[in-house]
């Protein structure tokens, strides 16, 4: 019997095995395929019965006709309620601020110093003040010298009923005549807080200062960012960093009753405890002393740094005569005090007629408040008045009051 030939075996059962593998394939083909028709027609069917049930839904999402625009970031929106209160002790704004800053609320803010939050740091050239002289008054005295003495005791008097009929105020009263050398002083040697005030007296110290050449008007601050803008210009306009000469610190401490100028100013005369030895030279209430004294609400204090009516005159006094025998020396320091910026109760009641040259204090903590001026008007005289109480517009309606007592004497004069 003949053998197989073995290449033709394997042909045959290579042919078999291909056979095999195409039918497998298509079987899988015909299956995927049928598969995939069942799915889209169960689909198909799904989409339908959706439609029907949502009709509003399908295809909401891609159906909008409005163009798509840019992610704008939620604002907040804020009220700014300002309310308004009428006082006697407003002052002229302080005007715009200098430098701002980003809004520390706003977390995206940059803290990077642009155009808008930098500022100059040169001290700026020093602020002048219109020059003034006092004024000649040539009115004639009508009145004899008992007459006007008489009359001296009714503004006594007037001044007397207003603190009689106002328990609740503490108030000092001094006049003093720079022209006959008549005084009149009610509480006046009392201990007072001069606060601000204090600035003219202090003032007058530096102006000595710099005509013996022991101080610079010149000399540079470098401002530290202290202080509160409710009390000083400087904080209220500029940030730390910025320089100010000495001279421009006299003129805001007088001009605007600036905190942060005046403090800068005790430091370069040789700091607190020497400027307190200098008032303190025949002074009634020495400055650096510790002293005591009941306040308006009858409660005791004792504390440093007080003074009391007639000494405030008294240095008044003598920056008038000091400017008069020395212009040179004053003569700004005087130009300052009449352009001052902080409202003058005694001014108000002279008006317009009158020239003043004032420095006005208030202490809020010690319900504090003192204005002591120079008046030029028929003749030339200081008024201090000092009124401790709650309220600021009661106690600068108080000031103004007797000052107009002040008016109404010389006008009676003459």
């Amino acid at each position: 019997m003949k053998r197989p030939n073995p290449t033709f075996l394997k042909q045959a059962s290579s042919i078999r095995s291909g056979r095999r593998l195409r039918t497998l394939i298509i079987l899988i083909s015909v299956a995927v395929i049928a598969f995939i028709a069942v799915f889209i027609s169960s689909v198909a069917s799904m989409q339908d019965i959706y439609r029907k049930a949502f009709p509003d839904l399908v295809g909401a999402a891609t159906s909008s006709t409005e163009p798509v625009t840019a992610y704008t970031r939620p604002t907040r929106e804020t009220t700014t309620e300002t309310t308004t209160s009428e006082t006697t002790t407003e002052t002229t704004p302080l005007g715009p601020i200098v430098h701002t800053g980003p809004d520390p609320s706003d977390s995206d803010a940059s803290t990077t110093p642009t155009s808008a939050t930098t500022q100059n740091n040169a001290p700026d050239p020093v602020p002048s003040s219109p020059d003034v002289v006092f004024a000649d008054n040539k009115g004639y005295v009508k009145v004899s010298y008992g007459q006007r003495a008489l009359l001296l005791e009714s503004m006594k008097s007037s001044v007397d009923k207003y603190i009689t009929d106002h328990p609740d105020l503490r108030i000092s009263f001094r006049y003093e005549n720079l022209k006959h050398n008549e005084t009149l002083g009610i509480n006046d040697i009392e201990p007072i807080v001069p606060a601000g005030s204090i600035t003219m007296p202090v003032a007058t110290f530096a102006c000595q200062k710099i005509a013996a050449r022991t101080l610079s008007p010149s000399g540079e601050y470098t401002y530290d960012g202290k202080g509160s803008s409710n009390t000083s210009y400087i904080a209220a306009n500029y940030s730390a960093g910025k320089k100010f000469y000495t001279q421009t610190l006299l003129n805001y401490a007088v001009i605007y009753n600036d905190n942060v100028a005046l403090t800068r100013i005790i430091e370069v005369l040789g700091g607190i405890d020497q400027v307190a030895a200098t008032l303190g030279e025949d002074a009634i209430v020495k400055y650096g002393d510790v002293c005591y004294y009941t306040d308006y609400d009858k409660k005791e204090y004792q504390g440093k740094y007080r003074t009391c009516a007639t000494d405030m005159s008294t240095y008044a006094r003598k920056l008038y005569f000091g400017y008069i025998n020395d212009t040179a020396v004053y003569k700004t320091l005087i130009n300052d005090l009449y352009a001052s910026k902080v409202t003058s109760p005694i001014g108000q009641a002279f008006g317009e007629e009158a020239q003043v040259f004032h420095s006005y204090g208030i202490n809020e903590d010690h319900g504090a408040h003192i204005d002591v001026a120079i008046v030029n008007y028929k003749e030339p005289v200081t008024v201090t008045i000092y009124v401790e109480g709650k309220d600021d517009a009661q106690a600068n309606e108080a000031i103004k009051t007797m000052a107009g007592y002040v008016k109404e004497f010389l006008d009676k004069c003459y």
